[in-house]
Order: C-alpha cells, then structure tokens, then sequence
C-alpha cells in the first residue's frame, strides 16, 4: 500500500479489461475503512481481485475499472487468508484464530 493505493507489486501479475495479463500496474482507489490490507487473490479467470482487509471486510474489486462491485462483512475475526475455488463460484476466507468461512459468489467464473 502506497499513499492510501492498492498497488501489487508484480507488474506481471496484472490483468487486463479482456483478462489476460497486460505488464502494467494496477493501482485501484483507496480502500476507505481500512489501512491493514492482508492478503490479496484474483479469481481464476483474472476478473475479480478480493482484498483480505484487517477490519473483517472483504471487498471485491474489478480489476479492469478499479469498480468496487461488492463488499462483504461479518467475518469472524480479521480475514488474513483468502482462496477462490478453481471455477470462481466460492471464495473462502480463513482468520488467524483458525476460522474459514466459504462465500458464494454469484455467476461462473467466464
């Protein structure tokens, strides 16, 4: 995190509007209720990054606009880890208190 950005640091590791790597930053807006960021995980496809934050909240972001699509609450705890099933219809978040809890996600992975 850098000036309040969520910027990854692998160029390579960056996904284009069509999905596929591009070799450019990505930097998305600020995350405004949370400074902690703990872990981060794209979805298979490349067209969903979700952001493990240090308050519980687990937003999901596009990767092409930098659009917010979906914020989810209430885990247990301060989510640490975050793993997508291979078909990107479930999301599971695991906290240091050895808690995992398994998000739907609406729509296949296309």
């Amino acid at each position: 995190m850098d000036g309040g950005q969520l910027d990854g640091g692998r160029p390579e590791d960056h996904v284009g509007p069509d999905g596929y790597l591009t070799g450019e930053p990505l930097t998305l807006p600020p995350i405004p209720y949370s400074r902690v960021l703990m872990d981060m995980a794209f979805r298979p496809d490349g067209r969903l990054l979700a952001v493990a934050t240090g308050d519980g909240r687990v937003p999901l972001w596009d990767p092409a606009t930098g659009e917010n699509l979906r914020t989810m609450s209430g885990a247990a705890g301060s989510a640490n880890a975050l793993a997508f099933r291979p078909d990107g219809r479930l999301l599971a978040t695991g906290t240091g208190d050895g808690v995992v809890k398994i998000w739907p996600l609406a729509g296949p992975a296309s």
